[in-house]
């Protein structure tokens, strides 16, 4: 690999303005983490993991702005630290360990001059480690970095059989940056522009779910996960083709009803990320062109719930053939308004990338850590191939949800999936929110306004707050007023 200096797509050029606009300069490193279920070989792993790093332009580019352009330069760098840990002491390792990388992943960076990426490898036990990685966002996306764990596992895979591993295939840094200029001037762009204003006419700010906080906010979004057993993922998937969509159409059908349910909003615009990967070619360059779009669902209570995951299904399809022309540039120059996030309400982001990854044999299992900025609820679905089911996060901002909120969210959200793949003729204003304890607190427990009264006469409640506040203003006649004291003395004297 060669210097070299190359333009930025327009989805690193947004990264780079918001993070010299923000005072957290950790802001937008992604970061993720591999349970390998099985002993590693630290130095063949490393080894693996340098190998890699070395195949992957984007992985040493920093970033220089001069009279106003910013560029990249990539520049190969040999010296980085491969990261390591023991932590199989600790009582619970991968709570240690988790912490252990959210330490890192607060590491603020430097876009200029810092290493934009950290790899490191811990114990967890003989027989169970974690590879950590974390990114910022402007060298690589999500689709990236299942290029590399892809990588990775092949490469060790073929140094523990004492095999030479296989040409790399990844494709060069400046194929994705000729790519999107050749976009941006395309007649393709142009449909995509017209497309989204359509879309877009009339909207204004965001439906939020949340409400600000008055209690501090920690440093990062609080999340719950969900585990949908495979069993169950299964029955969903064959709800989903019986309405001729997939698992991913449920479940941003069940994020539109939700936000609907919640908020009384007919015109729901989610915040939908997506690869603007349309073809092989793309999937196969690593980098930053990932996108978010302003997905707009229709709701209304009467709405039968086939229909929506129909007209979702659509509205998601017609968005893909339309995912490159960057959510962004279509606020700003449509100016609906101010920024994209404030434009797009809850997020709903489908993570479907093959990680049905093999260390040497050994299979392993994905967890992400933080995959983007969590402005108001954000739900991440987790579809792998390996037959572990379906994993949904649940993150919300701090700043407007408590703990209690998420936790809410989490059996709401999921109660809306069930009624949605129950295959019962509904509407979308019979999906129910309440489980019966919630349902006996708000239609019972809040009502129940019943008192027992003191056997007491309404002269003697008199005296009582004569005696309790006399000063107090009893009565108001025109523009008289009299107190307790006086009213008192008055009615005294006619007595």
């Amino acid at each position: 690999m060669r210097s070299t200096e190359l333009s930025v797509s327009n989805a690193q050029h947004e990264l780079w303005l918001i993070h010299h606009l923000n005072a957290d300069r950790s802001l937008f490193r992604i970061g993720e983490y591999v349970l390998i279920h099985g002993a590693v070989d630290p130095v063949l792993f490393e080894s693996a993991m340098r190998r890699t790093v070395a195949e992957f332009e984007p992985l040493h580019a920093r970033f220089t702005e001069h009279d106003g352009v910013v560029r990249q330069v990539i520049e190969p760098r040999e010296d980085w630290e491969f990261l390591t840990a023991d932590l199989s002491a600790e009582a619970d390792p991968v709570a240690a360990a988790e912490a252990w990388m959210w330490a890192e992943l607060s590491r603020p960076v430097d876009l200029a001059t810092d290493r934009l990426f950290a790899y490191g490898l811990v114990k967890l036990g003989p027989e169970l480690f974690a590879w950590y990685q974390a990114v910022h966002h402007i060298v690589m996306d999500a689709a990236s970095g299942a290029l590399v764990a892809r990588r990775v596992a092949e490469i060790y895979s073929a140094l523990v059989a004492g095999e030479e591993p296989a040409e790399s295939s990844v494709g060069a840094l400046r194929q994705l940056v000729e790519r999107e200029a050749q976009y941006v001037d395309s007649e393709t762009a142009v449909r995509d522009r017209e497309y989204w204003a359509k879309q877009l006419t009339g909207l204004s700010e965001a439906t939020r779910l949340g409400v600000p906080q008055r209690v501090p906010a920690p440093e990062r979004f609080l999340r719950r996960s969900v585990l949908i057993p495979e069993e169950r993922a299964v029955e969903l998937r064959a709800a989903a083709r019986a309405e001729r969509t997939r698992l991913s159409g449920l479940l941003i059908a069940t994020m539109a009803a939700y936000v609907h349910r919640l908020t009384g909003e007919e015109r729901v615009v989610l915040g939908f990320p997506v690869s603007a990967r349309t073809d092989a070619e793309l999937r196969g360059l690593p980098g930053m062109v990932s996108n978010m779009l302003p997905l707009v669902v229709d709701v209304r209570p009467g709405t039968r719930v086939s229909d929506l995951v129909r007209q979702v299904t659509l509205d998601v399809r017609m968005a893909l053939r339309h995912q490159r022309y960057r959510g962004a540039d279509l606020v700003r120059e449509l100016g609906v308004a101010d920024t994209l996030r404030s434009l797009v309400g809850p997020k709903i982001n489908i993570m479907a990338f093959d990680y049905d990854l093999r260390f040497a044999g050994h299979r392993a299992s994905t967890h992400n850590l933080v995959a983007d900025v969590v402005d108001d609820l954000s739900v991440s679905a987790y579809e792998r191939s390996d037959g572990t089911g379906v994993r949904i996060d649940f993150d919300v901002n701090p700043r407007y949800h408590s703990h209690a909120d998420l936790e809410a969210h989490e059996r709401r959200f999921l109660r809306v999936l069930e009624g949605i793949a129950s295959g019962q003729d509904l509407v979308v204003g019979e999906l129910d929110l309440l489980d019966a304890a919630e349902r006996t607190r708000i239609l019972v427990d809040w009502n129940d306004t019943s008192r027992t009264l003191p056997a007491v006469t309404l002269p003697a409640l008199f005296e009582a707050q004569v005696l309790r506040v006399p000063s107090a203003v009893a009565v108001v006649a025109g523009g008289s007023s009299l107190t307790y004291a006086s009213l008192n003395e008055r009615a005294n004297r006619v007595a």
